[in-house]
């Protein structure tokens, strides 16, 4: 009896892009998801190893060649951050300085103007879950000015970075209240609810004046009727031969769209080229999944998917 076994499992990317092939140069999209050339938005190059600290060098690029950050990897596979990281303005003056741990769930951050002025320092915190980012712990933040507006945890943030204005307060290093952020530029606008660093409920006014709430600061995406009803699909759909049984674990991965549509379709294990384009001709087939929202806003995530034919 053929089985089809299914695995699904959603990525959001926000720090960590892995590299699923050993490479010296590995393209990340705008999330900093793994991708192909063709949209690539940053690549990473991964240099030689380092006895002393017992890591890889890492330098991470913009698509044009601007260097962007430098820092040091425990894996020659993917970016397992160790140590000192540095990103960098297009000017190349230097933008942050975050120092990890190997024994620890933080980091240690300070952030510059691009005149050279720090701007912030703080900790990043790791969050009680695996699907949200690490917390900032903000210490001291000064303006553009110079006058500093946070002092050891307490006062009122407020920042216009690159056309976003953001201003909330900041109690005992975490955000607390409400926060509003607003982009010049898009014209895009939240209003979030935080306690003590924890993130309430928010309200997002998207570019045509129209409000969307939330109460999760991340939604996954999903396919219409849920995992369930996909695995049917697929199984259901997939034809498969004699000869594939017992290849092994086929791994493969796409991006879910704003528009719930699967892109960027890939088999990251290689198997035989006609398993593949059977999967591939089900995937571009399949209909437009519930896309992932961010802050009441939709984003790209990224989509790994297991098969086990036997």
């Amino acid at each position: 009896m053929r089985i089809l076994r299914l695995l699904l499992v959603t990525t959001l990317f926000f720090e960590v892009s892995l590299a699923q092939e050993t490479s010296n140069r590995v393209d990340l999209d705008s999330l900093g998801n793994e991708t192909s050339n063709k949209y690539s938005h940053y690549y990473l190059n991964f240099g030689k190893f380092d006895d002393n600290k017992q890591a890889f060098e890492v330098t991470q690029y913009l698509k044009n060649g601007t260097l962007y950050a430098k820092g040091w990897s425990k894996s020659e596979k993917f970016w397992k951050k160790t140590g000192e990281e540095t990103t960098y303005f297009g000017s190349g003056e230097i933008k942050s300085i975050r120092i990890y741990s190997d024994t620890s769930d933080s980091s240690r951050i300070i952030t510059y103007y691009e005149t050279g002025a720090k701007k912030l320092e703080g900790t990043y915190e790791k969050s009680d879950d695996d699907l949200h980012p690490p917390i900032l712990k903000t210490v001291s933040f000064w303006d553009k000015s110079g006058k500093q507006l946070i002092t050891d945890g307490k006062g009122i943030f407020e920042d216009n970075n690159d056309n976003v204005i953001e201003k909330g307060q900041i109690v005992d290093g975490f955000q607390n209240g409400n926060w509003i952020r607003h982009n010049l530029i898009t014209k895009e606008r939240w209003i979030k609810l935080y306690k003590m660093g924890k993130f309430v409920s928010g309200i997002y006014i998207d570019a045509q004046n129209k409000e969307h709430k939330f109460s999760n600061a991340i939604v996954r995406p999903q396919p219409p009727g849920g995992t369930l009803a996909f695995n049917k699909y697929l199984a259901s759909n997939f034809k498969v031969r004699d000869e594939w049984i017992g290849q092994g674990k086929i791994i493969t991965q796409f991006v879910v769209d704003i528009d719930g549509s699967l892109v960027d379709i890939k088999v990251l294990k290689k198997v035989a080229p006609d398993i593949e384009e059977e999967i591939m001709r089900l995937l571009k087939k399949a209909p437009r999944w519930v896309p992932a929202e961010m802050y009441g806003k939709k984003i790209r995530a990224l989509y790994t998917l297991p098969i086990t034919i036997r």
